[in-house]
């Protein structure tokens, strides 16, 4: 019987697109707080494992730096090489 319902459930579309959360329930959202002072809270982040492209004559980006500053609500994509050092990273982000 167990094989006859097994059988069954791989058949029935219903049974295969409906699954049972078994993950403990979400808390609330959440509301951040309102920034009080720029650059105060600025979030940057990096999107990694692209495929290198050409920029610029002989300059090649493989990943996206993110900056998001949330008190002036400004939103930054730089095309960057995931092997990019501190110091040219800063000089990024002061110069843009």
């Amino acid at each position: 019987m167990s094989k006859e319902v097994k059988h069954y459930i791989l058949r029935y579309n219903t049974c295969q697109r409906v699954q049972i959360s078994r993950h403990r329930p979400y808390s609330k959202l959440l509301v951040l707080p309102i920034p009080q002072r720029p650059i105060l809270e600025l979030i940057i982040d990096f999107i990694i494992g692209l495929p290198p492209t050409k920029i610029r004559i002989e300059e090649v980006a493989n990943a996206i730096l993110v900056i998001i500053n949330r008190y002036i609500k400004f939103l930054g994509y730089f095309a960057v090489i995931t092997t990019i050092t501190a110091v040219e990273l800063v000089n990024l982000f002061l110069k843009q």
